[in-house]
């Protein structure tokens, strides 16, 4: 017979109050149910909707920003060019 057979199984004595067993129990993963999923997703769906209109917006404002210069440059273009160097300086023709 071997050394451990003699002596038999014993435990410890630091493991004799510890549960070992729940070192593993509460390492699982919670489930989501399908109505939290569902919940979740209409959720991110939502805020990207939201970022998307926001982008939009600001896309919208840089564009009439941009249409409103244009149409100031052909106003200046069709300006006489003694109007254009009291009022604009910097602009020659």
């Amino acid at each position: 017979m071997s050394d451990s057979e003699q002596r038999g199984v014993t435990t410890r004595p630091g493991n004799a109050k510890k549960h070992l067993g729940l070192v593993v129990t509460n390492q699982t993963q919670k489930r989501r149910s399908t109505a939290e999923v569902a919940a979740e997703k209409a959720a991110e769906k939502a805020h990207r909707e939201a970022e998307e209109a926001k982008r939009k917006e600001k896309m919208d404002r840089v564009a009439a920003i941009k249409a409103n210069l244009t149409s100031n440059i052909e106003v200046i273009e069709l300006l006489p060019i003694h109007i254009c160097r009291l009022t604009f300086p910097s602009v020659s023709r």
